[in-house]
């Protein structure tokens, strides 16, 4: 069970509170006072989610953010949402968001990624956030956390009125073609080349894994209208509808865009483009992968991981191959998809 603590901001309850802890409490989490939670969710009023004040109390408590994070839950968002999550020093997971149907689902799932054991080696460390399990148990919150400034459970703190603004961030509903080009998903998911420099994420970092992206002879960055930047790796280049191309993640994911199908190492931001709304996911691949966390997905084959050691099934064959090191295994298949 993951103990956490729900912290209302504003002068009335949000309407999707009570969905939002159906929901937490169907996932396996358990509602504790903020000094036992390893996890403080802050909820938000209006669409801006915070006034300034409240941003301002939440941004002290923090001292390590994870933007990745934050923009996975800002692509169903209000497009001027204040959302905020990191750890603060007592390495509890603070998640302030604005609460709505569209961010509901997507706090669940980020949720979800936390929630998964990490290894404590962190070139093992592949498409989860940095939070050891065994920090939990080392890690006794002292009564000088969130109490002094932020209330208990269900109490408020006055919040800042709707800005009034009515922008929408326009989503992709018609489906994507599996027979597209790389170059008609690129223009699928509305991404254009920018001049930012793309960094391989420390998701990636194993040599191995770097070894075949800086392979490619060609490289460019781009960039999502939300302003998540990722790396075009083209193999041999960029130019002809032939070319075999990976899309890496500013998250630690890689979708091989040449290949039909979900070729895909899977993140957050992988997720959100290759299964857009709720539900979309593939429910066979949980199914066969039972108590380990989706980590790949190749034509109908699914691969999983558990602390650090990965294996492979489908639906025709759910019984588990052992597939080694996660790292090794991620290097095999982005070398498989962009060599042939």
């Amino acid at each position: 069970m993951i103990k956490t603590h729900l912290v209302t901001f504003g002068t009335e309850l949000n309407p999707f509170t009570e969905s939002l802890e159906q929901q937490l409490t169907e996932h396996g989490h358990q509602f504790v006072d903020n000094v036992q939670a390893q996890i403080l969710i802050c909820v938000g009023q209006d669409l801006q989610g915070f006034d300034e004040i409240g941003i301002q109390q939440i941004e002290q408590q923090l001292v390590e953010r994870f933007l990745g994070a934050e923009l996975f839950i800002q692509a169903r968002a209000f497009p001027f949402a204040r959302i905020r999550v990191g750890f603060n020093a007592q390495r509890q997971l603070i998640v302030a968001s604005p609460v709505d149907e569209s961010t509901l689902s997507r706090i669940i799932r980020l949720l979800e990624q936390f929630k998964r054991t990490i290894p404590e080696r962190y070139e093992d460390k592949i498409g989860a956030l940095p939070f050891p399990e065994s920090m939990l148990a080392k890690t006794l919150p002292p009564k000088d956390t969130l109490t002094d400034t932020i209330p208990p459970a269900h109490s408020t703190l006055s919040g800042g009125n709707p800005t009034g603004i009515q922008l929408q961030q326009r989503e992709t509903t018609k489906p994507l073609n599996t027979n597209a080009t790389w170059e008609e998903k690129i223009q699928h998911w509305n991404l254009q080349v920018c001049d930012e420099a793309f960094s391989i994420p420390p998701e990636l970092s194993h040599g191995s894994i770097q070894h075949v992206l800086q392979s490619a002879p060609v490289h460019k960055t781009v960039q999502d209208t939300f302003g998540r930047t990722m790396g075009l790796f083209g193999f041999p280049d960029l130019l002809r509808p032939t070319s075999r191309v990976l899309l890496v993640t500013m998250d630690g994911g890689c979708v091989a865009l040449h290949r039909r199908g979900n070729n895909a190492v899977l993140s957050p931001i992988v997720e959100d483009l290759l299964f857009p709304t709720t539900g979309s996911f593939p429910a066979w691949v949980k199914a066969v992968l039972k108590d380990h966390t989706p980590l790949a997905l190749e034509a109908t084959k699914a691969y999983g991981q558990l602390q650090g050691e990965s294996i492979s099934c489908s639906q025709q064959r759910p019984q588990h191959k052992e597939e080694g090191k996660v790292f090794s295994t991620i290097a095999s298949l982005l070398l498989h998809w962009s060599s042939r």
